[in-house]
């Protein structure tokens, strides 16, 4: 017979945390979602993608664009060592597709499940954030060499990106 695991309380209470976090992240009260994040990351042992993304987001509108860096590249990293997922690439849109290149979803929390569902698209939007801290911090090199990337080129803050570091580095 089948047992149902009971969540702790403890697991209850980092759940509702990190759902408060992205709330607080998703109608712009970066300070709240800055302390959320900043406690979920001091408490995890194995941090997650959407943790290191959220929390990466609340530094980068907090201005501190080092910690953002390590926080995208950690996120990055971790993406690397995973088994890839299914890819859902195949049954988007071309029309919701577009939506995401053209807008800053990008800006939005990440949920729990959303990396297993698209790792694809979640690499996209990581890259996406780091083109704007490189763009923040005049990183021109990094910005050139992130914009070859698939499909980097279709999103408008690395066409945009990509522009003001062609003409810095002239």
């Amino acid at each position: 017979m089948w047992k149902e695991k009971k969540a702790s309380k403890a697991e209850v209470y980092d759940e509702k945390l990190f759902e408060e976090g992205i709330f607080y992240m998703n109608s712009n009260q970066w300070l709240m979602a800055y302390l959320v994040f900043e406690k979920i990351i001091e408490q995890k042992k194995d941090k997650t993608v959407p943790t290191l993304y959220n929390f990466a987001l609340c530094n980068f509108y907090a201005k501190k664009y080092k910690t953002t860096l390590l926080f995208l590249n950690e996120a990055l990293m971790l993406l690397k060592f995973k088994v890839p997922s299914h890819e859902s690439n195949n049954n988007t849109l071309e029309i919701l597709l577009e939506d995401e290149y053209k807008n800053s979803h990008y800006k939005k929390a990440l949920t729990a499940s959303i990396s297993e569902l698209n790792q694809k698209e979640i690499k996209l939007r990581i890259r996406r954030l780091l083109i704007d801290t490189y763009l923040e911090t005049e990183n021109w090199q990094e910005i050139l060499r992130l914009a070859k990337l698939t499909d980097m080129a279709k999103c408008d803050n690395v066409r945009i990106a990509f522009e003001k570091a062609e003409l810095a580095v002239r």
